[in-house]
């Protein structure tokens, strides 16, 4: 019997590749001061605003077109707004470092690539709100034979070198902890919006009798 599904209402991630060689990633690492973060699961860069570095300048025009492609071409945002990039910053995980379930804040869509990793690095998973739902309230939940895209309350994602990853800023995210010897270097992001909003009263007539 023929069916169709269809995922209403989705949260979008956004996947991708970037274009960087290997010189040009060793240059981005090396010349970047790191700090152990206070919660001593890893190494945050000592620059909030890496981005801004003459050094990233061709990571930081990569990863604006990705935001534009995502943000025209799949979510068929008007170009009277745009998003702009705002704190940008590198982690360092080494054996043992995670990241702890957190969204970002003051942001609309955040987001990473993948500067060295391997397949021990850590994955990266998406966790569903506790309020939120795909299909069944969250007071009760069937046993699943298989998980998919449909019924999941966690996605993973095995992180590539030169990966970008586009996500709604207030999807829970973590990172597992990594196994290793070879040290994770990413970069972060996080974006705001600007440009006009709101419809005139002619525009938002024509919209409520729709």
């Amino acid at each position: 019997m023929d069916s169709t599904i269809y995922p209403l209402f989705s949260t979008p991630v956004y996947m991708s590749k970037v274009n960087l060689d290997v010189e040009y990633k060793k240059n981005l690492v090396e010349n970047t001061d790191f700090t152990r973060i206070s919660t001593n699961d890893g190494h945050i860069s000592v620059n909030k605003y890496i981005l801004n570095d003459d050094n990233f300048i061709g990571l930081k025009e990569q990863i604006e077109q990705h935001i534009d492609i995502f943000l025209r071409d799949d979510l068929k945002v008007n170009e009277n707004q745009k998003l702009y990039l705002t704190n940008s910053w590198m982690m360092k995980h080494s054996k043992g470092d995670y990241s702890p379930i957190h969204n970002h804040q003051h942001s609309i869509i955040s987001g990473i690539v993948y500067l060295k990793c391997d397949e021990d690095s850590g994955e990266l998973n998406f966790h569903k709100e506790t309020t939120a739902y795909n299909i069944f309230p969250p007071i009760f939940d069937f046993d699943y034979d298989e998980w998919n895209i449909l019924n999941s309350s966690s996605w993973t994602i095995s992180p590539e070198e030169n990966q970008i990853i586009l996500f709604p800023s207030i999807m829970s995210h973590s990172v597992e902890m990594s196994k290793s010897n070879q040290s994770r270097f990413c970069v972060a992001f996080n974006t705001f919006v600007k440009g006009e909003f709101g419809l005139n009263e002619a525009d938002l007539m024509s919209r409520l009798s729709l």
